[in-house]
């Protein structure tokens, strides 16, 4: 018996190989299933303002983050926008 590792994606009922295998056409094989274990993103506990909110998704914090600093980057280039007075001259 020859035994040969090849990772594959389940989807829609189907198991897809993730490289082409070395089998003739209608061959019979036994396969054996080893399910990996998922990776889970780290969920962040959050102090101050946000305390007591429950926690938040990596995902979510990387979006939050995302707009603040959008919106801070907003503001200072909204001052370059500003009329100058002439009397500030």
């Amino acid at each position: 018996m020859i035994v040969e590792t090849v990772t594959a994606v389940y989807k829609n009922g189907i198991l897809k190989p993730q490289k082409p295998l070395a089998l003739v056409e209608n061959e019979q094989v036994e396969i054996q299933i080893l399910r990996r274990p998922e990776v889970a993103k780290p969920v962040l506990k959050l102090s101050g303002v946000l305390a007591g909110q429950g926690d938040f998704p990596y995902e979510e914090i990387q979006a939050m983050t995302r707009d603040l600093h959008q919106q801070r980057l907003d503001k200072l280039l909204a001052l370059f926008d500003e009329p100058i007075d002439a009397d500030d001259k």
